[in-house]
């Protein structure tokens, strides 16, 4: 005689395996996955390491780097006619323009500009460690009674994280920006101008 098991007492381990088996040999990332506007996603990946490590910024095509003031807004010093080097009474060498005899500073030069380490990535993987593992253990449960793929634990694990990448970034204060960029911004928020690298952040399971 052959009796089918049916109902809730199925035996869903050999499914469960499987899909844990394919656990093993995948793999979630979270980081600058997502192309914003003509900013390629290996253009956000640079934004974002320069951010999480920090770097130092030299000219490479002229002696000085163009800081711009508020006045200049988005353009260049080429865009503008009539800049000449000036040094400020604070002995900063500068550009300027005379605007009906007085003179008005456009941009700032330096020889280097640092950008300090504003750690977001490392910070966050840090803070969700516990959740993640939960969320880990509450799939493979699942799993284990014949609920979801191992692709859903994934993804589950990739979308709470991006959310809280995107916070971090959203809330990090320290170190501050330097006085001309919070000028410049019109706020003081260290990782956030445009939005774009925000946006840049995705998860992918592979």
């Amino acid at each position: 005689m052959t009796v089918e098991v049916t109902g809730p007492d199925y035996n869903f381990l050999p499914k469960a395996i499987n899909e844990i088996r394919k656990l093993n040999q995948h793999s979630v990332y979270v980081g600058a996955l997502k192309q914003v506007g003509d900013r390629t996603v290996e253009y956000m990946q640079m934004i974002v390491h320069v951010n999480e490590y920090g770097a130092t910024i030299h000219p490479t095509t002229s002696q000085y780097l163009t800081i711009p003031m508020p006045i200049a807004g988005k353009r260049k010093a080429g865009q503008i006619d009539g800049l000449f080097f000036y040094m400020t009474k604070n002995g900063k060498p500068s550009l300027a323009r005379n605007e009906g005899g007085q003179l008005v500073v456009y941009f700032l030069l330096a020889k280097e500009v640092r950008i300090p380490a504003r750690s977001f990535l490392r910070t966050t993987e840090v803070k969700t460690r516990q959740r993640v593992r939960r969320l880990a253990v509450a799939g493979v449960t699942q799993l284990l009674h014949g609920h979801g793929t191992w692709k859903e634990v994934y993804n589950a694990i990739g979308q709470y994280v991006a959310r809280e990448v995107k916070r971090t970034i959203a809330t990090k204060s320290r170190p501050k920006n330097a006085t001309i960029t919070s000028v410049n911004k019109g706020f003081n928020n260290p990782l956030v101008d445009t939005g774009a690298m925000q946006r840049s952040i995705y998860w992918r399971v592979v």
